[in-house]
C-alpha cells in the first residue's frame, strides 16, 4: 500500500500522466485515488495543471519587425582604415628563428645527454662503474676474466 506522501512525490515526479509512471506503482496509485479523497484532489489538481501546460501556446514573434531590427543593427561595411601594402615584407628573423630554436634545442639535448648523473651517496640504482668515463673509454680492465687469450 502506498502512503499519501509517496503518492504526492510520484505525482510531482511523473505528473498526472499515468503512462510515465513505473509499472509497479500504477495499481497502488489508482487504488489510492479511489480510496483517499485527499489523493484524488491532489491528482485532479495535477491533471488540471498538466492540461494548462499542454494548452499553452507561446506567442510567435513578429518576424518583419525582428528582421528590421536586425538589419538596422548591421551597419554598412566601411572602407578599410588600415592600408595594406602590396609589397610583402619578409624579415630575416621570420625565416631563421625556427632554425635557431631547433639548433638551441639540439645543443641543449646534446649537453644534457653527455652529462653523467651525480652520485653523491651510496644508494644508487646502478653500479657506479657504468658511469665512470675512464672505464667506458678505456674498455674492460677486469683481470678476473678466465677465458684466456684466443690467439
Amino acid at each position: 500500500m502506498m502512503t499519501l506522501d509517496e503518492f504526492r512525490e510520484h505525482v510531482d515526479i511523473y505528473s498526472a500522466d499515468l503512462s510515465r509512471w513505473p509499472q509497479d506503482k500504477l495499481k497502488p496509485a489508482l487504488q489510492m485515488v479511489r480510496e483517499n479523497t485527499a489523493a484524488k484532489e491532489y491528482f485532479d489538481a495535477a491533471l488540471a495543471l498538466d492540461s494548462k501546460l499542454r494548452a499553452y501556446v507561446p506567442k510567435t514573434p513578429a518576424l518583419p519587425a525582428l528582421e528590421d531590427r536586425i538589419l538596422k543593427g548591421i551597419s554598412t561595411p566601411q572602407a578599410a582604415s588600415v592600408r595594406v601594402s602590396d609589397e610583402v615584407h619578409i624579415r630575416s628573423a621570420w625565416i631563421f628563428a625556427p632554425g635557431g630554436g631547433l639548433l638551441a634545442a639540439a645543443i641543449l639535448g646534446f649537453i644534457i645527454g653527455l652529462t653523467p648523473p651525480s652520485q653523491t651517496n651510496g644508494d644508487t640504482l646502478v653500479d657506479p662503474v657504468y658511469y665512470a668515463q675512464d672505464q667506458i673509454i678505456g674498455g674492460d680492465t677486469d683481470d678476473d676474466d678466465d677465458m684466456g687469450e684466443v690467439f
